[in-house]
């Protein structure tokens, strides 16, 4: 059961929804998220393919979140779009969800084009890992106050507010969140 508290209603329905999947020990499969459940979730989900270093690459990105964020993040490098001090750690976050299985909840602060400021809640699961031996998380964009963008534009990250990983069964690994 997930305990977190989340900012988000959608969050919140994203990470029910994740701990009802059925369980192949720990985690879910993959196959086992039937997007037909959650349509309301679809234009901001996230799935990402996860190397053992926690490196990685996003397999399919929703269009709420090319939308939100004015580029399309599909077959992107994982964290190439966050700003270079945080790229580190998002990756590590990402390996310990797959080496000692763990969801994450972080605030992102953001900002449009034009720079008004604007959040999202970033929350995050993985899946049990594939036959071949990769991992695979599935994510969820939940923006917070979206401004209005008039005229298109690029948003980018500036800034990781908070972070808190989640307890998926397996414990928390001990680690520097910030």
């Amino acid at each position: 059961m997930n305990t977190t508290q989340h900012r988000s209603d959608l969050s919140q329905r994203f990470a029910d929804y994740w701990f009802s999947l059925p369980r192949d020990g720990l985690l879910p499969r993959r196959e086992a998220f039937d997007p037909a459940a959650v349509p309301e979730l679809l234009p901001m989900i996230l799935l990402r393919d996860v190397l053992p270093d926690g490196r990685g690459r996003y397999r399919l990105a929703g269009t709420g979140i090319r939308d939100m964020l004015g580029f399309e993040i599909t077959g992107l490098k994982a964290f190439d779009f966050l700003p270079e001090p945080h790229q580190a750690l998002y990756r590590e976050i990402s390996r310990q969800m797959m080496e000692r299985p763990c969801g994450v909840q972080a605030l992102l602060e953001l900002q449009t084009a034009r720079g008004e400021p604007f959040q999202i809640e970033n929350v995050a699961f993985p899946f049990a890992p594939r036959a071949d031996g990769g991992g695979q998380t599935v994510g969820h964009f939940a923006p917070l106050g979206l401004p209005r963008q008039t005229g298109g534009g690029t948003s980018r990250v500036i800034a990781i507010g908070a972070f808190e990983l989640i307890d998926v069964g397996a414990g928390l690994p001990d680690i520097n969140l910030l």
